[in-house]
């Protein structure tokens, strides 16, 4: 069963832009290809790490999956998120799967996102909003 999850708290970690082997997306650039009427992305990005790197996409292709999202949000699945431990030994959400999603939820300014949730109790409850108390 899909957490209800905060956007914003979720937010809180993310670092823009979000970087697909080496193609880097701002939310800015997405903001300008709907201003630019960038066409919408219905295929689906890889799920496995070689197949993404037999096919690279572009810049344009990227922003163009995002703005699918952004105009069908009913097509938004959950995402997937863990908790990571970085090196400074800090707790921290990692979106292993739906970053374009949620790049999309971040753009149409969604308060919530739903996903399925792998680690710390502690950093679930802050993300759902459980807790005001950051792991």
């Amino acid at each position: 069963m899909p957490e209800i999850l905060k956007v914003e708290r979720i937010l809180e970690y993310s670092k823009f832009p979000f970087n697909w082997y080496g193609i880097e997306v701002s939310l800015d650039d997405v903001k300008l290809g709907i201003q630019k009427g960038v066409v919408e992305v219905y295929e689906r990005f890889p799920d496995r790490t070689i197949e993404r790197l037999k096919d690279l996409k572009t810049k344009v292709w990227h922003i163009g999956r995002i703005i699918y999202f952004v105009n069908h949000p009913e097509k938004i699945l959950p995402i997937g998120i863990k908790s990571h431990i970085i090196s400074d030994g800090s707790l921290i959400p990692w979106i292993y799967d739906g970053n374009h999603r949620f790049m999309a939820a971040v753009v149409r300014g969604d308060e919530i996102i739903h996903g399925f949730y792998r680690g710390s109790t502690e950093l679930l409850n802050y993300l759902k909003g459980v807790t005001s108390v950051k792991p």
